[in-house]
């Protein structure tokens, strides 16, 4: 369905810090959208950067209305977002700096710079900033032309507010190429697939709803034959109707469990080729056939991410590094990730170990100085009980009619058996 073109008037105005610059952000342009919109959109933006609006809007609709894919981004982000950051200087942590990153505005613009990764080149404008805080303005990716280095006051337009002086001037600053358009790219494709899918999927669920009736009927009684149609039709998709001599009606469900596999299926794959664009695999984000495949999988994962905390390291150690003194910040240190402690590697090793069986759980208390629990030698109460005082003993400890303290009574008294023992027998 087309929609109204008046849901792109309008727009929202938004300053460039200190410039006294405007630009005019459109909403996106909700229409129906396909793979060859999505074409067009991919060589507008290759031909001329000024043409990134169609492209933009595509992203934007498709992260509105696919819970996989903002799933999947939301997920990336949060990992780089979860690991410590610190400034090291003269190798001790500088605390100062770290409860200055610790700033939420801070937190917003890591996750801005990471967002560079989906979404492509991406212009940071900073303005004038007070020692001690902390603010920055995401131009929007429709309104910058990287490669002019200029600001569009309306999108496509070819000429605006150059910004090449302001980079210069630790104003501005740039993250990812001109020409990177970021791995929604190709994301976008899929769900725009997706889309039109359920709407394919709705339709199928909408009409195998609905039973097939076939009017048979005999001779030439055209009357009659209309006379029925009218009325199955006013039965609506239930009802009872009286069908005359000669004519039989058949009804067939047109529900198919195979259709609907199909369309899962297919659903299924478009989802796993965005888990593995992003994450660079499908297991921690759906169920796995076996613990050996999730553990690889997790794997894959992890090297993304670890190469989204060095993509994000070396960014702020080499391009932002010269921006620090625009918040009172002294050059001379480097940002790292807080390493984990020792132990924490060694144990993590350790667990790793006892699952292929190289140590086992003993080991492993005497290790980290843990006081094992205390086993129940039912070896020698066998020997004394026999193998009729073992089965009696068993009724005793399932009897449901039996409360925990009569069960440990019993056992004490008539077996002779330890209370403390007695209590662990029943998991008291």
């Amino acid at each position: 369905m087309k929609l109204p073109t008046f849901l792109n008037w309008g727009g929202k105005k938004e300053a460039v810090n200190d410039k006294g610059f405007e630009y005019t952000v459109l909403p996106p342009a909700m229409t129906q959208r396909d793979l060859a919109s999505w074409k067009t959109a991919v060589t507008a933006c290759a031909d001329d950067l000024s043409r990134k609006a169609m492209l933009y809007d595509i992203y934007s609709e498709q992260l509105d209305i696919d819970g996989h894919l903002s799933g999947l981004l939301r997920k990336r982000t949060s990992a780089l977002l979860g690991s410590e950051l610190v400034y090291i200087r003269n190798g001790k942590e500088d605390e100062a700096v770290i409860d200055w990153m610790e700033k939420a505005s801070f937190q917003a613009f890591i996750k801005a710079v990471q967002e560079s990764i989906y979404f492509g080149h991406t212009l940071i404008w900073f303005g004038k900033q007070k020692e001690g805080g902390f603010s920055f303005k995401v131009i929007d990716r429709k309104h910058v032309n990287g490669e002019g280095k200029y600001i569009m006051k309306n999108q496509n337009d070819n000429k605006g507010l150059p910004y090449a002086n302001s980079l210069q001037l630790r104003e501005a600053i740039e993250v990812a190429d001109p020409f990177d358009f970021g791995i929604m790219k190709t994301a976008s494709y899929y769900s725009i697939i997706k889309r039109n899918l359920i709407g394919d999927w709705a339709n199928y669920s909408e009409e195998a709803g609905r039973n097939f009736r076939t009017v048979k009927y005999k001779g030439k009684d055209t009357e009659g034959r209309n006379a029925l149609i009218n009325a199955l039709k006013q039965s609506g998709s239930g009802g009872i109707v009286s069908v005359p001599d000669g004519m039989d009606v058949d009804i067939q469900n047109m529900s198919s469990s195979s259709q609907n596999q199909l369309f899962e299926n297919f659903m299924d794959y478009l989802n796993k080729e965005q888990s593995k664009l992003i994450l660079g695999q499908t297991m921690t984000t759906d169920d796995g056939s076996s613990r050996a495949q999730a553990s690889v999988h997790e794997g894959q994962q992890d090297l993304i991410l670890h190469a989204d905390r060095v993509r994000l390291l070396n960014f702020l150690n080499f391009d932002f590094y010269d921006y620090l003194p625009k918040w009172g910040i002294a050059t001379g240190g480097e940002f790292q990730y807080r390493a984990a402690t020792d132990i924490d590697k060694m144990l993590e090793r350790d667990l790793k170990l006892k699952e292929l069986g190289v140590i086992n759980t003993s080991e492993l208390y005497e290790k980290y100085g843990i006081e094992a629990p205390e086993k129940i030698d039912t070896s020698s109460l066998a020997q004394s009980l026999g193998v009729g005082g073992l089965q009696a003993l068993q009724s005793i400890i399932i009897d449901p009619n039996l409360t925990d303290d009569q069960k440990v009574n019993i056992m004490v008294v008539v077996f002779g058996v330890d209370e403390a023992a007695a209590k662990k027998i029943i998991k008291k």
